[in-house]
């Protein structure tokens, strides 16, 4: 089976941003937004004992909700523009023992055993081959019927995967 994709920026930044659907990022983010918040509120009160706000309140919440989705979009911003692989056409070739991956510079043949495990999103196939990196393929690039035989291939190989 073969299937050929090309990401944009704004795919690469979706992907990018799936980390902060994690319940980690979730809570770090409500709870400094929940700190900041609070802080000003106090500052502002009039019943409130000393009119300093907790500046370790204020820090955390600008850094939690202002700072590292910035910082994510701007590394995210980096990450695909100074990388040609990224932005290339890219070939993927599911055999029965390895996925080939080709594009205008490199090819790369991964034996499926080699794959350390495959998620199955909404709009995206990640297929990692190391616990962070991972091959992105829009769920676009497949017909319904490839999709079909990529997930039996996938359960045939006996490779780790969260599948719909």
């Amino acid at each position: 089976m073969r299937i050929e994709t090309e990401l944009t920026f704004k795919e690469y930044l979706n992907v990018v941003c799936i980390v902060y659907r994690k319940p980690i990022a979730i809570l770090l983010s409500i709870l400094g937004l929940v700190m900041f918040i609070g802080a000003i509120i106090y500052f502002f009160a009039d019943t409130a004992p000393v009119k300093e706000p907790t500046y370790f309140a204020i820090f955390f919440g600008l850094i939690t909700v202002i700072t590292l989705p910035l910082s994510a979009y701007f590394g995210a911003r980096r990450n695909f523009y100074s990388d040609a692989v990224l932005q290339d056409p890219i070939i993927y070739e599911f055999e029965d023992d390895k996925i080939r991956v080709v594009g205008k510079t490199f090819t790369s043949d991964v034996s499926w055993n080699r794959v350390y495990k495959i998620l199955e999103l909404k709009q995206w196939i990640l297929i990692y081959h190391s616990k962070s990196i991972a091959y992105i393929i829009p769920k676009q690039s497949f017909q319904e019927i490839q999709l079909t035989e990529f997930r039996a291939l996938i359960k045939s190989n006996g490779v780790s995967a969260k599948l719909k």
